[in-house]
């Protein structure tokens, strides 16, 4: 049995359950050989809920038939007459393969060839046996090394645990049992609508603190591990999708992040036909676990903006569902479809409006389309109209405003969602990022602290604040910053990462290479090589930053910035000039796919322009020149320095050096920079020296 998956399996193969006869069978299995009464099953099972006793007795006879007991029959399953149920078969507890392999025989069997490989592959984690005289049935915790972010713990439907009096909470995708498409698009659609509700009830409580969907999804954030170690959450939802002949199943666990232990457990099934009570049921089995009760107010706040139109609704969960995974190619383009279904629909719905409009936005953003923009904003606008009292909506908009250079717009929206939620800490720092884009770098300032003052508990305000000061050159200030967040989250590898960038941006190469190679111990991910290689390439390391490139790369392939900086290293150690060639030539395929879909980047063509031009292409070179506009090229001085120094225009290259202020941390890079030696010799540079 495989608690997680809520998968019972017999010889290799799933036995069907219906998710209240799974829980019935949990309860009496982990109380083997002991009575549990017909109100203590009902209690487990049916928590604050009134059933009939007749219920019981007929989940207790499709157990009998899925386990295999004919009439008169008491191998698995005992009645005890007036008294309640026994589970009869032998567990026992095995705790590594060898174990399994040994303990899964009946006396005079041997495990098949099948049963040895599918053993084989849950590793050394705990596994239940049991074994009746008449067969062989295994009910155990399946950790198969291809559900790393299954965590090892007992499901214990009947048990309370107390929960943290401050709870940050995250929710991660759910683990998928097949390959059914629509069922991942379905189950990402509810992952996202726990994460909004629970942000929402966040508002009203306190000392509750959600990890926003968009983080989860940009991290790429699987494991509970991780999530504490990044996040430093204390809690995590995880659950799981499966697909029984004509039905869906999910599951949701809660899960202490400290000892790995569940600690409730609920299960949902979606019916095409009232896909809304799924909506209701998670939303309210997600308070449940949390111990979160609401006042009839807030349950209508929450509620605000919704529909009663289950077609609209079904539609609305499949383009959530799409959105959730944008960087999938087509899958902006399906969730506008679908949320424009659901619009359609219900034209009274205000949240697929809102989510129609971030998904517009996107693909705008993706081709650099106006016209596409203009859309996006019209369906934000009409979210709101159908729903003002709801925050979502200003805060969208007032993001796309500060995108878009009109942060006036932007401030005024956002200081409307304030009046609707004066603790949406998220409203504060895109306050923030519209101040700071028109020049208010005090109030962006105050705007970044007072989301930190709002939500004193998540790292993320710190981090945003420290990038904040690092573009104004405030190194102190990001430092102090990016370390308040490192005491939030102790592992985390992006803080590391950035105070990384910090040491190099004072010139500490040393201090940054020591400093991020600690943290690919606890958590390799490709960034950080890249990172680190930058760090041994400006110590003229070049072998450990080849070294650190090719790791990167081993952990993702497609970060076209990784086989560019290996290009780099590559020119400067003996007899290497052709992998150096090679590595430009992957960097460039790779940088121009991700122009296909991104259309506009003017970063990516900076480093287009570098690689072309080491590669003698001086006339590609200054076609990437030619597609950043003029008034933003500084931005990328670190870049375009050493391209119009390779193709020859050194006034150009002097002239981006002259104009940074002496407190730009691009300028480091820029004199530190090894194949810019003699750029420095140059007179005009006498001053910047």
């Amino acid at each position: 049995m495989d608690p997680d998956h809520r998968l019972l399996l017999a010889e290799n193969h799933p036995i069907p359950l219906q998710p209240k006869a799974f829980d019935v069978l949990m309860v009496l299995v982990q109380n083997s050989q002991q009575i549990v009464s017909k109100d203590d099953l009902m209690k487990a099972v049916w928590p604050e809920t009134f059933v009939e006793e007749s219920n019981l007795a007929h989940h207790i006879f499709v157990l009998r038939k899925a386990l295999g007991d004919s009439k008169g029959e008491n191998r698995y399953l005992v009645t005890i007459p007036g008294r309640g149920y026994r589970f009869a078969a032998k567990v026992t507890v095995v705790e590594h393969e060898q174990a399994v392999a040994e303990k899964q025989a009946v006396p005079g069997d041997q495990p098949s060839h099948d049963a040895k490989e599918k053993i084989r592959g849950f590793g050394s984690h705990r596994a239940l046996i049991l074994s009746a005289a008449a067969g062989l049935l295994v009910i155990g915790l399946f950790f198969a090394k291809e559900f790393p972010q299954i965590q090892r713990f007992v499901s214990n439907l009947g048990s309370r645990h107390s929960l943290p009096s401050e709870t940050r909470i995250a929710v991660l995708p759910f683990v998928m049992v097949g390959n059914n498409e629509t069922v991942r698009v379905l189950a990402d659609g509810i992952v996202e609508t726990i994460t909004s509700k629970l942000s929402q009830v966040e508002e009203f409580k306190g000392k509750l603190m959600v990890v926003p969907a968009s983080e989860v999804r940009t991290r790429h954030l699987t494991s509970v591990e991780t999530a504490r170690n990044i996040y430093g959450v204390n809690l995590a939802i995880t659950g799981s999708a499966q697909q029984w002949a004509n039905r869906i199943q999910f599951t949701l666990n809660l899960v202490d992040t400290s000892t790995l232990h569940q600690i409730a457990s609920r299960t949902f099934e979606f019916d095409g036909t009232n896909p809304i009570a799924l909506r209701d049921e998670v939303t309210s089995g997600a308070l449940r676990m949390l111990e979160l009760k609401l006042t009839p107010e807030e349950s209508r706040q929450i509620s605000e903006g919704e529909t009663s139109t289950s077609a609209a609704y079904a539609e609305y969960l499949k383009g959530i569902g799409y959105l959730a995974r944008y960087d999938v190619s087509g899958n902006v383009d399906h969730a506008i479809e679908s949320l424009s279904a659901a619009v359609q629909l219900d034209p009274n719905y205000a949240r697929a409006f809102s989510s129609l409009g971030r998904a517009q936005w996107l693909k705008a953003r993706i081709n650099n389309d106006a016209q596409e923009r203009e859309v996006a904003i019209k369906s934000i606008l009409e979210s709101i109209r159908l729903a003002p009292g709801l925050a979502e909506g200003h805060v969208s908009l007032g993001e796309v405003y500060a995108d878009t250079g009109r942060p006036a717009e932007a401030v005024q929206e956002e200081r409307s969602a304030l009046r609707i939620s004066p603790d949406n800490a998220q409203a504060y720092r895109i306050l923030g990022k519209a101040y700071a884009r028109n020049g208010q770098y005090e109030q962006a300032e105050t705007q970044y602290r007072e989301a930190i003052r709002r939500q004193p508990s998540d790292w993320h305000g710190y981090l945003l604040l420290g990038l904040f000061y690092f573009d104004r050159g405030r190194i102190a200030d990001a430092r102090s910053a990016y370390l308040s967040a490192l005491n939030l989250t102790p592992n985390n590898e992006l803080l590391y990462r950035n105070l990384a960038v910090l040491d190099m941006s004072e010139g500490k190469f040393r201090e940054a290479s020591d400093r991020i190679a600690k943290t690919t111990q606890f958590e390799p991910v490709a960034r950080t090589y890249l990172t680190l290689g930058m760090a041994y390439y400006y110590q003229r390391r070049y072998a450990e930053s080849a070294a650190a490139f090719n790791s990167g790369i081993q952990l993702d392939a497609n970060l076209y910035g990784l086989w560019g900086d290996l290009g780099e290293a590559y020119l400067h150690i003996p007899d290497s000039e052709q992998k150096a060639k090679d590595a430009f030539r992957k960097a460039i395929t790779l940088a121009e796919k991700h122009l296909e879909a991104v259309r506009s980047d003017d970063s990516a063509h900076a480093d287009l322009a570098e690689y072309w031009a080491t590669l003698k292409r001086k006339d590609r070179a200054e076609d990437e020149i030619n597609k950043i506009p003029p008034q933003s090229r500084n931005t990328f001085a670190d870049r375009l320095v050493p391209t119009y120094e390779l193709l020859g225009n050194r006034r150009q290259a002097v002239q981006i050096v002259q104009s940074l202020r002496p407190d730009d941390p691009l300028l480091i890079f820029v004199k530190n920079d090894p194949d810019l030696e003699l750029l420095w010799r140059d007179p005009a540079l006498r001053q910047q020296r």
